[in-house]
């Protein structure tokens, strides 16, 4: 055996056999065309299990396809802050309107009431809602003037509360929740306030013009220098 030129192509192996240009071509080919397949078989398994798993969790999809000016049920999760012993209430409250349909997930509804964390809404804390429907729970009014033409429906008060605004209190209305309350202004409905409510008001407005007149008192103190007299801790081992 001679030389080995390193610029031309061995003609055979060690074993003696003899290769050609179309065999080694048509070798790879054919590990092309199996590679090929044995891809497109893959692809096909995977949209076959991504259409089973889509069509198992679309079963459960809520269409979120809602308007402006629908009326919409809350879910129970995202309408009342999260409390102890919420087994046994209702799992949807409303209705709601949707005003703004921020993008085909989010709805912005009208809210009025201080038990919303907020009035922005996922479509699946959403549900389009029926007259005949009848296993929700129900809401206050959420307007000023639909809860001035409706304060007949007031059943009970709750605590008082001062704001910038003024005096505000608590509204407990017929068919609604207890824990669903409306603060609003004390003139409003002071003439429908009960004779022991009455009594309690008057004690608190006495009592807070008291605390108001000691509070202005100390404030007018002055003490002998012109400023409170300064307690000085010592500093040392204590024995």
């Amino acid at each position: 055996m001679g030389l080995l030129n390193p610029l031309k192509p061995l003609a055979c192996n060690t074993f003696g056999t003899t290769f050609s240009k179309s065999h080694e071509v048509d070798k790879i080919e054919n590990y092309l065309r199996a590679a090929q397949g044995i891809l497109e078989d893959v692809r096909r398994r995977v949209s076959q299990e991504q259409d089973r798993v889509s069509l198992k969790k679309n079963q459960a999809l809520r269409p979120s396809n809602f308007k402006v000016g629908q009326k919409v049920l809350i879910k129970k999760d995202v309408y009342m802050k999260p409390k102890r012993g919420q087994k046994f209430h209702f799992l949807w409250y409303g209705p709601y309107a949707i005003v703004e349909v921020i993008n085909p997930n989010s709805y912005r509804v009208e809210t009025g009431t201080d038990t919303l964390r907020h009035c922005v809404f996922n479509a699946r804390d959403l549900k389009p809602f029926s007259e005949r429907e009848n296993d929700y729970g129900r809401i206050p009014p959420l307007t000023r003037e639909a809860q001035l033409a409706n304060l007949n429906q007031i059943v009970g008060f709750g605590k008082l509360s001062m704001r910038p605004e003024g005096t505000m209190v608590e509204t407990v209305w017929r068919d609604a929740e207890a824990w669903d309350t409306i603060q609003m202004p004390l003139e409003l409905v002071e003439s429908h306030l009960p004779a022991h409510y009455i009594e309690y008001l008057k004690k608190h407005r006495t009592n807070r013009k008291r605390l108001q007149d000691d509070t202005i008192a100390r404030a007018q103190v002055r003490w002998r220098g012109g400023r409170p007299p300064i307690k000085r801790k010592r500093i040392g081992r204590k024995r």
